[in-house]
């Protein structure tokens, strides 16, 4: 499962991309940040997370969502940050 975090659009492209080509779902996150609702998810394939990279790491929003959330399912995570440049 990809799941993604997109300021400016680059991000939910990269996770589009990546959802096809992986043939896997990409679920936009904004929705749990704009209520305050911890995720709970569960996938058999790995974990993907993509979001743009704001001061060379993680946006601190997005890297809160993963700390207080519930991933069930595949141990295996991979992590894809996009840059403008």
């Amino acid at each position: 499962m990809i799941l993604y975090f997109s300021g400016t659009g680059n991000s939910r492209y990269c996770a589009q991309f990546l959802a096809h080509a992986l043939n896997d779902q990409a679920v936009d996150i904004f929705s749990f940040l704009c209520d305050q609702i911890a995720a709970e998810f569960t996938s058999q394939t790995p974990w993907v997370f993509v979001a743009p990279t704001y001061a060379w790491q993680l946006p601190r929003v997005f890297a809160q969502f993963i700390r207080t959330g519930a991933f069930g399912g595949s141990k295996d995570a991979y992590f894809v940050l996009t840059c403008g440049a």
